[in-house]
């Protein structure tokens, strides 16, 4: 009972944090959320764009993370950087995808629509993204754009934590914290939760999930504990 009413304490901050099905992807995958999203080597803005109207598709996502953002001296423009992500999500590029997902489910530079936004981070999800995985495994479990289904959340989950994802680690782990849809599991669970922890500093992406994991250790005083049931 101590590790459900912590769950349900940092459930709140899911919320404070936009870790929410509904804010998930806008938050989870926000143009800093990940080294990819920065133009890599100092790419000046012409290069930058040069290489976006030659259809280069990595030139093309960063392009629409500027205009999304509005840095670099370009004004913010959520249109135009729509159009940017989708040549690019069109060429399979799967940054693109994750960023136009964003979009649809945001409501940003095109209508609101959650079944458009999890079609692309299924496509994302598909080519391996681990980020896209775990925002698919969301949208599945809280029946966001798409029907609710634990099972797939689960699968979904666990082919993010396999890659040694810190959101699919956490969300795993809660999985078997709150038994669903696999066999309540207090000891699976925290052994998620502290792979998850574990992460070194990195991405706003891993820092975040990192850092919820190690509340929840600390407030059930699972952090201290030296044995665990490996993770499986």
């Amino acid at each position: 009972m101590k590790y459900i009413a912590c769950a349900a304490i940092l459930a709140l901050g899911f919320t404070a944090s936009g870790f929410t099905a509904s804010g998930f992807i806008a938050a989870g995958f926000a143009a800093d959320a990940s080294a990819a999203d920065s133009p890599p080597g100092g790419a000046s803005l012409s290069d930058t764009r040069a290489a976006a109207e030659r259809a280069d598709p990595e030139a093309q996502n960063r392009l629409g993370l500027i205009c999304k953002e509005g840095r670099d001296g370009v004004a913010r423009d959520d249109v135009e950087a729509v159009a940017w992500f989708r040549k690019a999500a069109e060429q399979g590029h799967a940054g693109a995808e994750i960023n136009l997902a964003s979009m649809y489910l945001s409501g940003r530079g095109v209508a609101r629509d959650e079944h458009e936004a999890v079609a692309w981070l299924r496509k994302a999800a598909e080519q391996g993204s681990a980020e896209a995985q775990v925002g698919l495994g969301l949208s599945y479990q809280k029946g966001q754009g798409i029907a609710p289904d634990d099972a797939q959340a689960l699968s979904w989950f666990r082919r993010a934590a396999d890659q040694g994802d810190a959101g699919g680690q956490l969300h795993l782990g809660f999985m078997y914290l709150e038994g669903r849809s696999v066999i309540q599991d207090n000891a699976q669970a925290i052994a998620w939760f502290r792979k998850a922890a574990e992460h070194a500093d990195g991405s706003n992406w891993t820092n975040s999930n990192r850092r919820l994991a190690r509340q929840f250790l600390e407030m059930t005083g699972a952090g201290d504990t030296t044995t665990s049931a490996p993770a499986r």
